[in-house]
């Protein structure tokens, strides 16, 4: 996490304690003087910010309204589907072949991000994932490597491999492009649409 997020966190986190402190405090009828009344009162407030911090990372990060004014990463979870663009050439043809459907999901939690992307062919799953938001000028990456496993019946022209991609998401959240690369010296464009909340499971799902 960016080191000013932190910051914003820790201050919010401060500012959200004293004001239950100071609730509870006039509540019991306690003044900053009477010291064991103080840390008794200290004891409820530790017990609200855990419950509210479980409240938090379980759902409340997740709501519009506090993006980006209070939670600085995007929600992007749910189903996308997109077209991919590969640079390479067939040197039978001298062409390169059409775009090629996929669907892509992100499961997404506070502190997790797993993103999977499924064409007609195969299936890739993500090792690692993440979510950056260039601080200057406000665009926000989605960065992931994976490892592609194709279906049985079209292993005998396409093996496993692992790659990595790089998505640019539009500001609205409602859109992403970047490009892929993998192991196998191939590369290309990505466009992406969002779809739905709701999660799909494979590839004809959506196509």
């Amino acid at each position: 996490m960016n080191t000013k997020f932190e910051k914003q966190y820790i201050y919010a986190i401060l500012i959200y304690s004293f004001f239950w402190l100071v609730l509870i405090m006039q509540f019991k009828g306690i003044g900053f003087n009477d010291l064991w009344g103080v840390l008794g009162c200290l004891t409820l407030v530790v017990g609200i910010d855990y419950i509210s911090w479980i409240v938090f990372k379980k759902w409340l990060w997740k709501f519009k309204l506090l993006y980006p004014l209070i939670v600085k990463t995007p929600v992007l979870e749910g189903t996308w589907k997109g077209y991919l663009k590969t640079i390479w050439v067939d040197p039978k043809t001298g062409k390169s072949p059409d775009p090629i459907p996929f669907v892509l999901v992100i499961n997404q939690g506070f502190n997790s991000l797993n993103v999977a992307l499924h064409t007609k062919e195969s299936s890739s799953y993500s090792n690692s994932a993440s979510l950056e938001t260039i601080e200057n000028t406000g665009e926000i990456w989605l960065s992931y490597t994976y490892l592609n496993t194709p279906k049985a019946e079209f292993k005998h022209r396409s093996k496993d491999h692992e790659g990595s991609a790089k998505l640019k998401v539009i500001k609205s959240l409602k859109g992403m492009e970047g490009q892929y690369y993998n192991a196998r010296q191939m590369a290309g464009d990505m466009e992406l649409e969002f779809l739905s909340k709701d999660k799909a499971d494979c590839f004809k799902d959506i196509f």
